[in-house]
């Protein structure tokens, strides 16, 4: 047996390359609350991108009636007036109320890979200490569970007999994984701050 330590949570504990492909750090807000039954906008039981030439945002349906917007802005200012007013402006063309609001949250989004996912064989990253990006298309609980997979096999091997170089290539593996799973994130996450028509192209992929 020899010590081991599995991370998958805790950014603190590992340097994020800064990749050329990334992005700026950008802020999301999120409002989760009811919108009147009189709100007249056609696609609002559907998972929505809606982009005007003022913004972009993600509309989602979710339980007890609610609704959940995403809004991207590129300030450091954030509020939950803010994101309620940029949803009406984007949407200004249709009639949107609060009812009221259950939830705000804002998070940065940037992408960032960890320098290495192990080290010396008894340390390993896996998850969110491994790679950030956006919370968009459940990326991070998919890919953590892959890695965690990953990892657990080849423990398992090595528990057996197996040659201790196997756990070398958990490293080689997910890192090219991760640089994948960056690349879509970097266009997926940027569909919804561009006003455009590709954006909707890029998030329907998904």
């Amino acid at each position: 047996m020899f010590p081991l330590l599995l991370q998958e949570d805790s950014m603190a504990l590992v340097q994020k390359q800064k990749l050329d492909l990334v992005r700026p750090m950008q802020l999301q807000l999120e409002v989760l609350g009811l919108l009147l039954t009189g709100f007249n906008f056609p696609d609002i039981w559907t998972k929505t991108v809606v982009n005007s030439k003022q913004d972009s945002i993600l509309i989602n349906p979710r339980e007890r009636q609610l609704t959940r917007i995403y809004i991207e802005v590129g300030g450091s200012a954030a509020s939950q007036e803010l994101a309620q007013e940029k949803a009406k402006t984007v949407l200004s063309s249709f009639r949107i109320i609060w009812q009221f609001v259950e939830w705000f949250g804002m998070h940065k989004v940037g992408q960032r890979i960890a320098t290495h996912f192990s080290d010396m064989d008894l340390a390993f990253l896996a998850g969110d200490a491994a790679h950030t990006h956006s919370p968009k298309a459940a990326q991070g609980m998919n890919v953590s569970m892959h890695e965690s997979v990953n990892l657990a096999w080849k423990l398992a091997c090595i528990l057996r007999g197996f040659p201790k170089p196997l756990l070398k290539s958990y490293d080689k593996e997910r890192q090219k994984v991760a640089r994948d799973l960056i690349e879509f994130d970097m266009s997926y996450a940027k569909a919804f701050g561009d006003a455009n028509s590709d954006a909707l192209n890029v998030a329907c992929i998904v």
